[in-house]
């Protein structure tokens, strides 16, 4: 069972029956591409790094702007993940975020990297 305050992000599906194991894929998946920073702080509690690289490499339909960005912080080769490969973005125009602007990432994103891995007590924050 997930906690209530995640259950915004299954709207299309009872939260209450979204299993914690049977469901991490899609736990994953929507965390990463939609989550805030609780939801985030959970997800890196609740599932190993490589569990959460596996999703963001081998499932499809994550955001160009959320899989650039999570896959730069994460270490992932662009060439090892499924969606970023040619042949799902064929007939897509998307724009991806290089490594040298890593300073215009999304704020949230950002606050949720600096609490995560340098332990920082972040209490007030605004997307100012």
């Amino acid at each position: 069972m997930i906690p209530k305050y995640l259950h915004k992000y299954f709207w299309d599906t009872n939260p209450d029956k979204v299993d914690v194991q049977k469901d991490s894929q899609d736990i994953i998946f929507r965390i990463l591409n939609e989550g805030d920073i609780p939801a985030i702080k959970w997800l890196f509690k609740t599932f190993s790094i490589n569990a959460i690289k596996e999703s963001l490499s081998e499932r499809r339909g994550f955001s160009p702007r959320s899989v650039n960005s999570w896959s730069i912080f994460l270490n992932i080769p662009k060439n090892q993940i499924l969606c970023l490969s040619k042949s799902y973005r064929k007939g897509q125009n998307i724009k991806y975020i290089k490594p040298k602007i890593l300073k215009s990432l999304p704020f949230g994103f950002m606050v949720c990297c600096i609490f995560l891995f340098n332990n920082q007590n972040i209490k007030n924050y605004s997307a100012n």
